[in-house]
């Protein structure tokens, strides 16, 4: 299956980077929303153009991702203390690979 916009290399990197993303939106004060737009994976024989990315929180068989839901915990509960300078915005990377994509 496809990566996604970035790939990265494992469900734990992927909730570093999705962790990472938020919290640094939450501590721009020019930003005033975020979201994430996919609940379920896109089916691995692709959409009617072939494009099948391993972007939701959920795979095509309804089972989380478990790294991933615990990031978004983590990042879902600093929102505040990170929008209003009580708490710094994480600060890890998550290790990226190639990017496959269609």
């Amino acid at each position: 299956p496809s990566t996604g916009l970035r790939g990265v290399k494992d469900q734990k990197e992927r909730g570093k980077a999705y962790r990472y993303f938020l919290e640094n939106g939450f501590s721009r004060p020019e930003i005033i929303g975020i979201h994430y737009f996919q609940w379920m994976d896109q089916s691995v024989i692709g959409r009617f153009d072939g494009e099948n990315y391993n972007i939701g929180f959920n795979d095509v068989m309804f089972q989380s991702y478990d790294e991933l839901v615990r990031q978004a915990r983590k990042a879902h509960k600093n929102a505040y203390p990170v929008a209003n300078g009580e708490r710094k915005p994480y600060k890890k990377l998550a290790a990226e690979v190639p990017s496959i994509s269609f």
